[in-house]
């Protein structure tokens, strides 16, 4: 806990000024996690969430951000999202 003689600086961004930085963030996160993939793996096969996780290395919610972001597309397919291999190859390979 800061004593009396310390104080702590509150800087205000707006919503876009936070978007950009999360972006910046979850880009360099991507980067940093970067892993040998399996090389077997065809182009158009499509990937469950949890397999989308794994090739990415990121949580539930950054890939739900990911999404949103258009940064990956998906298939519906008898009620599951399903991701292709080549956007997520995409990202890995070109994070910006």
């Amino acid at each position: 806990m800061k004593n009396q003689n310390q104080s702590m600086n509150l800087v205000l961004i707006n919503r876009y000024e936070l978007e950009d930085i999360f972006e910046k963030v979850l880009m360099k996160i991507i980067d940093i996690n970067k892993l040998e993939r399996p090389s077997k793996v065809d182009s158009d096969q499509l990937l469950s969430t949890k397999e989308a996780m794994k090739h990415l290395n990121v949580s539930y919610h950054t890939l739900s951000i990911l999404r949103s972001k258009g940064k990956l597309t998906t298939v519906k397919f008898g009620g599951r999202v399903l991701y292709r291999y080549a956007d997520i190859k995409n990202v890995i390979e070109n994070p910006y």
